[in-house]
């Protein structure tokens, strides 16, 4: 399903090439990050089927990590925002 899906956005990615707007606006970056985020949710639907365990385990344990993780760099985070402003 994934590899249909890039192959769909590289199809779409090609045609689009062929427009004289695509000088001006390219959509190649677009097109990438959502095939990032095919491939991360085939990679947990992967892993889940092969465990047994529903997506939403994963989803749920990958949010928890992301909070902890904000809890402790937050420090870190604001002073690269106060740096930056």
């Amino acid at each position: 399903m994934a590899l249909g899906l890039n192959a769909l956005l590289s199809a779409v990615n090609t045609i689009y090439s062929r427009y004289p707007i695509a000088r001006n606006r390219p959509i190649k970056g677009y097109l990438q990050v959502v095939a990032i985020v095919v491939w991360v949710f085939a990679v947990i639907l992967i892993i889940a089927k092969n465990l047994r365990q529903s997506p939403w385990f994963f989803l749920s344990g990958i949010g928890a990590m992301t909070a902890i993780l904000l809890l402790v760099f937050r420090d870190t985070q604001l002073r690269l925002a106060a740096c930056r402003t």
